[in-house]
């Protein structure tokens, strides 16, 4: 009986603790309750500083794409972190970029220094740059179809030539004189290669660069009367007058003639002119006694000092002051004729100008003084 009693007793006081635990956590959950409306104040708040971080990141996502250099959109997340999006394409047209490249490539070829034509089969032009025009003298509008012949003075050789181009895939050289539209003669070198035009369908093609030998050949014939006038000046230091005069009168005649073909190199023959004028100056002195040959002297000098006047260049050697002082009364007399003669020639000519004519004036009033004395 004892024993049972005092289990009832200890069951009795676990349900008293259970009891008590029950309504304690029962309070608690009170006031949690009571506490909730704080809890909303809370997220509500925690609401507003969210929107107010979002809208910072926006701002300063908006900076950052306002001030990006390579054009990339930036954006943050919650936490400040940069989110990385695929950067904005530029806008690009292919059609535009191609058209670009194929005028790049037109302005190439039109502006090259070298002469371009393109011809076919039959040696009809079919393409030429703007340096082909100006040499040939023609526009390019009445180039493109007419056969490439119309300007060839070699009509043979480019025959020859136009036969090896149909005959063989690699460059055909060919020297030959050219014929521009004014009848002026070019001496050339045409560089003919097989392409495969794009433009025309996949037609073969010569392309042909036309070389301008005017230039080197300049240069060769500086280089031969170089030579010819040093073997002229050898003549004179052996006192072989009669042999140096022939060359120089061979050289002053050749160099006049053919000054204009050789504009450019003005100055270099410009140079051979004074080099014959010391020459003939020492034939002159070196033969005192043979009047043919001081005569021979005279007329080459006045032919220089003569070709000098007519083109307006200046001369810094005094022709005039050498033969008004170093000749006889009769050959001053022949020269006086033929300054008469030039005087007359050059008041009959429509471009002669009054420096020309005062110049002669001058010499022979120079002549006809010392005569008088």
């Amino acid at each position: 009986m004892a024993l049972l009693s005092h289990w009832w007793i200890s069951t009795e006081k676990k349900k008293l603790t259970q009891t008590k635990e029950i309504e304690k956590m029962g309070r608690r959950g009170n006031s949690k309750q009571r506490t909730k409306p704080a809890g909303k104040r809370k997220a509500v708040a925690f609401r507003r500083f969210s929107q107010s971080s979002h809208t910072q990141t926006k701002r300063t996502s908006s900076a950052l794409q306002k001030f990006s250099n390579d054009g990339a959109v930036i954006h943050m997340n919650k936490n400040g972190a940069p989110i990385h999006r695929m950067r904005t394409a530029l806008k690009r047209n292919p059609k535009n970029e191609l058209e670009a490249a194929i005028q790049r490539f037109v302005d190439l070829y039109d502006f090259a220094p070298v002469a371009y034509v393109s011809f076919d089969r039959s040696g009809r032009i079919e393409e030429a740059n703007l340096t082909a025009t100006q040499l040939l003298g023609e526009p390019r509008d009445r180039l493109i179809g007419r056969p490439f012949a119309f300007y060839v003075g070699d009509l043979d050789l480019f025959m020859r030539h136009l036969l090896s181009c149909r005959t063989t895939e690699q460059q055909v050289r060919t020297e030959l004189q050219l014929k521009t539209r004014k009848g002026e003669s070019v001496p050339a070198q045409l560089l003919s290669t097989p392409i495969t035009s794009t433009t025309k369908n996949g037609a073969l093609l010569y392309q042909t660069a036309i070389i301008d030998l005017r230039q080197r050949k300049r240069h060769e014939v500086q280089r031969k009367l170089d030579a010819i006038k040093s073997i002229a000046d050898e003549f004179v230091k052996h006192g072989d007058y009669a042999a140096a005069l022939t060359i120089y009168e061979v050289l002053v005649t050749e160099v006049i003639e053919h000054f204009n073909d050789y504009r450019d190199e003005y100055v270099a023959f410009s140079v051979i002119l004074v080099g014959c004028i010391d020459g003939l100056d020492s034939c002159f002195a070196g033969e005192e006694d043979n009047q043919e040959m001081r005569l021979r002297v005279l007329r080459t000098l006045f032919a220089i000092y003569r070709f000098y006047t007519d083109s307006g260049m200046d001369l810094d050697e005094d022709i005039p002051g050498l033969l008004v002082g170093n000749t006889t009364s009769k050959e001053r007399q022949v020269i006086a004729g033929w300054v008469r003669q030039a005087l007359s020639e050059t008041k009959g000519r429509k471009w002669s100008t009054e420096h020309q004519i005062r110049e002669y004036g001058a010499f022979l009033a120079a002549l006809e003084k010392v005569d008088q004395k």
